[in-house]
């Protein structure tokens, strides 16, 4: 039996978090687990903003306690393209936000369930972001036939797709040659904000705390920098660069903390305050981009440009 039941909204579920025991209370209505994750995939596209190319798409990311992670492409008006955010990257960056702290996140995310098939530029991004990745699967849209065929393609020695249950094929077979370059480093950096920034402030210390959390999943990160924004209610929430290896599928501070708006039931116009923290002369700066997404959101929102250094320059 299937469902095509609404995501929950009730309050003990964002409708961008499904815990496990809401999982578990789902799955005797689907014909298999696959089903399930398919459906809530599918679901996810109702958080899509797809204001430019009218194209929705719905991405879930199952933890490995469980929990299920959703997300959504998005998209936004009078900012330049490379703004706009893909389902699959969102999905995956809520997952971070909400459990890089956790040993669940080190174990790796089991599963990817997406209404399309991932776009090269996604494939990459999940490649380097997910820990464990060769054990990560991906559940793949599309009829029976196409999926026998992907099957086909990307599952050898296994059998073909022989019925109508969707199938879920390691992850890493879809980009296959990808790029991963050993680690250079084995210790992430540590940042200080320079005077006269107080570090006690609490917008600050949440930005510089995400940026932290950032450098621990990659050792190539040239330019780390994080966006804090504060909401009209008073509430923080935080984003950071999460920088690829492949340098063009990276994800600015900005979406990432627009991602964690989102994600905890609000709205994009809610920002009041925003503080970019990075170097005062980095490699990349997301100035320009962090200050045009904005205007773009929440046009009455001061913006401050904090700068960074690293803790062992400084005391050299």
């Amino acid at each position: 039996m299937q469902s095509n039941e609404p995501i929950s909204s009730s309050p003990s579920s964002s409708r961008w978090i499904l815990s496990p025991q809401e999982i578990q209370s789902r799955e005797s209505r689907y014909a298999s687990h696959e089903h399930l994750l398919s459906s809530i995939a599918e679901s996810a596209k109702s958080l899509a903003g797809p204001t430019i190319s009218k194209f929705y798409v719905g991405a879930a990311i199952e933890g490995h306690d469980g929990t299920v992670y959703l997300g959504a492409n998005l998209e936004w008006e009078c900012v330049s393209i490379q703004q706009t955010v893909h389902a699959e990257q969102c999905a995956s960056t809520n997952a971070w936000l909400h459990s890089n702290r956790t040993p669940e996140w080190e174990q790796g995310p089991r599963t990817l369930s997406v209404t399309e098939v991932p776009c090269g530029h996604c494939r990459q991004y999940l490649i380097n972001l997910i820990p464990n990745v060769e054990h990560f699967r991906a559940i793949l849209p599309g009829s029976v036939r196409e999926r026998k065929n992907f099957s086909a393609h990307l599952v050898e020695g296994e059998s073909a797709c022989a019925s109508d249950s969707p199938c879920a094929f390691p992850f890493p077979r879809l980009l296959p040659l990808f790029f991963r370059p050993d680690p250079v480093v084995t210790e992430p950096p540590k940042y200080a904000l320079l005077p006269p920034a107080d570090p006690s402030d609490p917008l600050l210390a949440d930005g510089l705390a995400m940026l932290h959390d950032s450098l621990r999943l990659s050792s190539f990160m040239s330019s780390p920098s994080a966006v804090a924004l504060r909401l009209t209610n008073g509430r923080i929430l935080s984003g950071a660069c999460l920088q690829n290896p492949a340098f063009n599928p990276s994800l600015p501070p900005m979406q990432c903390a627009l991602i964690h708006v989102l994600s905890e039931g609000h709205k994009e116009a809610e920002i009041a305050e925003a503080v970019l923290l990075e170097e005062a002369s980095p490699e990349v700066s997301f100035k320009n981009m962090t200050r045009e997404m904005l205007a773009a959101v929440a046009p009455n929102a001061s913006f401050c440009h904090m700068p960074i250094e690293r803790v062992e320059a400084r005391n050299n």
